[in-house]
């Protein structure tokens, strides 16, 4: 830990360094593989609650998805509660948590290989970049039916080029 210039004590890396005491704890207490490997990533990644607010929906969506979200969330609550008490993040993805309840906070695909295929796209590591592009649009709200996602591929992407 170090003191910067306003007496505020820092603690840089903390999040690494706790990933690895973390791990370290956890195999000495015989927990699971897979109990340390998610507890292990979730303290790694505390951090990114900070940039909940700038993240894009559709960022924000595969963020809430991830299946430690909740046990993140706690986390990141009492993280607050035992430092700056600041909950302004944490009460962000309860309201956020609350407006995406309605929906799959992530939906079925709207397109798959076979879809780019049939418009003659030749399948290889571009169809990922595609898909991926159609499913960050679906997640923000502008693609919504299949038919605008096929005509978004068609718009976008040449499709006389092997891709």
């Amino acid at each position: 830990a170090t003191v910067d210039k306003t007496g505020r004590i820092r603690f840089n890396e903390h999040d690494r360094i706790g990933a690895a005491m973390t791990e370290a704890i956890m195999r000495r207490l015989r927990f699971s593989g897979a109990e340390i490997e998610a507890t292990v990533e979730m303290v790694r990644q505390h951090m990114v609650f900070k940039d909940v607010p700038k993240m894009r929906v559709a960022k924000l969506k595969r963020f809430m998805a991830r299946p430690t979200f909740d046990d993140e969330l706690e986390l990141h609550r009492v993280d607050c509660e035992s430092s700056h008490r600041m909950l302004d993040n944490y009460e962000f993805l309860l309201r956020k948590r609350e407006e995406f309840a309605n929906e799959p906070i992530i939906p079925p695909p709207l397109l798959r290989g076979d879809d780019l295929i049939a418009l003659g796209l030749k399948p290889g590591p571009k169809f990922g970049e595609i898909l991926e592009a159609v499913e960050t649009r679906q997640l923000e709200g502008t693609l919504r039916t299949r038919e605008e996602a096929l005509e978004w591929v068609k718009r976008e992407h040449s499709l006389g080029r092997n891709e």
